[in-house]
């Protein structure tokens, strides 16, 4: 069972920055690609937080996948 309240702890400012303004849906981040990369990746006790695809035009998107949404709530406060 994920802790997703220890993961969301544990992140950085810049890994909670970008899981903050990401959804489920896919999207170009920009600056924020290379945190998604690797947020894309599990670490430790940490599972992956986000998923990729390539757009028609080669364009890397990134949205949230389930345990990302759920550490996000966990960042909001949205999780008593």
């Amino acid at each position: 069972m994920i802790d997703h309240a220890k993961v969301a702890r544990g992140l950085s400012r810049g890994q909670k920055s970008t899981v903050l303004h990401m959804d489920a849906e896919f999207r170009m981040l920009g600056c924020s690609e290379a945190t998604a990369i690797r947020l894309s990746k599990p670490y430790g006790l940490r599972p992956a937080l986000t998923t990729s695809r390539k757009s028609e035009a080669g364009i890397l998107l990134f949205a949230l996948n389930a345990d990302g949404l759920a550490v996000q709530k966990h960042l909001t406060g949205q999780v008593a």
